[in-house]
Order: C-alpha cells, then sequence, then structure tokens
C-alpha cells in the first residue's frame, strides 16, 4: 500500500455519468492484483473516494467510476495533466487464476469494470456482464478483446434480454467450467452464491460497500462472513473486497434508530439523543442511518426535517 499521487494521462466518457481514467502511478502498477481498489482524495471531502482497479498497465492503471454524488462528480470534472493523491493498492484480490482453470466471469452494472483485468489474465473464460439497460452497457469491446462475451439487458434494449444469472445457469448446463469470479449488486452476488453451491464450483465475489479509511480502522464497512461455522465480523475495505462466496452473508443492511419525543418543543433533545445513540453504534461513519420519531401523537413535518438533517449528517453519502 502506498500513499502516493497518479497523474491523469487519459480520460474517457463511457456513457453519460460513466467515466474511465488511466492513472500513471509505478508504485500502484507494479504491485496491483485484480479484484483491488484505490482511495482517491477529492479536494474539499473529508473522506476519500474508494474506486475499484479496472485494468493494470506497466507503468499506470486504470478506473471506471459513476457519478453518484458531489464527491464523484468533482471528480468528473477533472481533465488530463491532473495529480491525483492516491492510497493503493487496497484490498484483497481474487485468487491467482490456475493454468488449467476455466472461469465464468459475471458483472452487473457498476460492478463490472473490476473484472476486466482478471478476464485479460484468464486463459480460458467467458464473461456474463448485464445492465438495466442499453445506455448503461459499458466496457463490451474491452471485453470481447479477450474472449467469449456475452451482454444482457434487463429490458432487452440491447443486446440479449435477461438476468446475467439465467445466462450463468445456461454457461455451467453446456461447459465444464471450475471458477465463478462475481462483482454487482447484492441481490446478484447472492443468488450467483447459490448456483455456486449447488453446482459445487468455486466462487468468489467482490463486494461493493461504502467506506471511509480502506484499512479496517473505521468500521464503515463491516460485514458478516461465517469462519468455522460461526458468524464473525470482518471489513470490506481490509478483509475484502473479495470473498469466497460462500463466507460472506449477504443480506440487506438497514440500519433504524427510534427515538420517543416527549412533544413538538423538545428538538434539541432529540438531536442530543439521536447523536448520542448513533455514536454508539460502532459502523456509523459511513452506514445509512434511517431515522424513524415516534411520537405520541402524529409526526409533524418540523420533527421529520429534524430527522432527515441529522440522518444526512451521520450518512456522509459519495
Amino acid at each position: 500500500m502506498f500513499k502516493t499521487t497518479a497523474r491523469i494521462i487519459k480520460k474517457d466518457l463511457l456513457q453519460r455519468g460513466i467515466y474511465s481514467f488511466v492513472l500513471e502511478c509505478d508504485l500502484i502498477a507494479k504491485v496491483a492484483k485484480p479484484g483491488q481498489f484505490v482511495n482517491i482524495f477529492i479536494e474539499g471531502f473529508t473522506l476519500r473516494r474508494p474506486i475499484s482497479i479496472c485494468e493494470i498497465f506497466e507503468n499506470s492503471f486504470r478506473i471506471v467510476f459513476s457519478v453518484v454524488g458531489k464527491g464523484t462528480s468533482k471528480m468528473a470534472k477533472w481533465e488530463v495533466g491532473k495529480n491525483v493523491d492516491v492510497v493503493g493498492p487496497l484490498g484483497n484480490g481474487f485468487k491467482k487464476i490456475d493454468s488449467n482453470e476455466k472461469l465464468l466471469i459475471v458483472g452487473g452494472g457498476i460492478g463490472t469494470p473490476p473484472l476486466l483485468e482478471l478476464a485479460k489474465r484468464a486463459r480460458s473464460a467467458r464473461v456474463i456482464i448485464g445492465f438495466k439497460t442499453k445506455d448503461l452497457v459499458i466496457l463490451e469491446q474491452d471485453f470481447l478483446k479477450h474472449g467469449e462475451t456475452i451482454v444482457c439487458t434487463d429490458d432487452g434494449t440491447y443486446s440479449q434480454k435477461g438476468l446475467v444469472t439465467k445466462f450463468l445457469l445456461e454457461s455451467i448446463k453446456s461447459d465444464d467450467f471450475t471458477r465463478i469470479a462475481a462483482c454487482g449488486p447484492k441481490p446478484m452476488l447472492k443468488e450467483i452464491s447459490k448456483i455456486a453451491k449447488n453446482f459445487k464450483i468455486f466462487c468468489e465475489i467482490s463486494m461493493e460497500e461504502r467506506m471511509a479509511c480502506g484499512v479496517g480502522a473505521c468500521l464503515g464497512c463491516q460485514c458478516i462472513i461465517y469462519k468455522e461455522g460461526k458468524k464473525q465480523s470482518a471489513h470490506v475495505c481490509k478483509d475484502g473486497p473479495v470473498f469466497r462466496a460462500w463466507e460472506v452473508f449477504l443480506k440487506k443492511k438497514k440500519w433504524k434508530l427510534k427515538l420517543r419525543a416527549l412533544d413538538s418543543k423538545t428538538h434539541s433533545l432529540q438531536r442530543q439523543a439521536l447523536l448520542d445513540m448513533a455514536g454508539n453504534m460502532k459502523s456509523f461513519t459511513l452506514c445509512r442511518i434511517w431515522v424513524e420519531f415516534l411520537l405520541k401523537g402524529q409526526q409533524t413535518r418540523p420533527e421529520w426535517e429534524i430527522c432527515r438533517q441529522e440522518s444526512q449528517k451521520l450518512q456522509w453519502a459519495c
């Protein structure tokens, strides 16, 4: 892991709101592995933005990101020649590919980029990438350079219609694949994990979580894994983002804090109680915190507005 400066040497717009940067940096390029990520500093923001490494070259690496908030919006305005403060490579990547392995690589949406370098290094692989609609399809030509690639969309507006799991099942039944690697939304990863388990195929999944430090210190990206038959806490940034599929407890996380206010005149007490409760949650730093005020009577607009404002302060969204 290095804290260094990387210079943008190439910028491309892949789709509306989806950008590709190639960053020149010898230190990171020489040691990075498929599935790892970098933490990027953006001026004016406290938290760095974790971005997966898409491709690795001799003296540079590529990242692909989607604009989802103020931080990534500012990143999208960066131009070629800009020096970027970067920490990386971080996390654990995909297992090294054996020469006799036959891979199925499955990506969903913006979870597709971390799989490109893996596809480049595979001797025998089939790639399945899925997107909601035609306007979100990315990296098709990049994957095609390295082997057979199936593209599907949920609404059928481009290529084949259907979910990636449909084509995953068809591929498993038609050929002798020995390994699956996947990255995308949690529901997709959950279904892929089930399929891999049913067919007894080794499977790795790359998870995406909100992160702050990137080294496992802030507890902001906690997840639950199974180890030695017991549930244990792990960190996506340090222990992942790549895990063996059967290790991870894939359940949608929803934090909800409940306060009972005495009346509408206790706004300051409500605020302090909210902060105290959030402070006691190990992972409040980055997790989405949805706060529900339970009043004796009907919820009134002032209380709900305070609730919304406080949850946004604690959420630290991208």
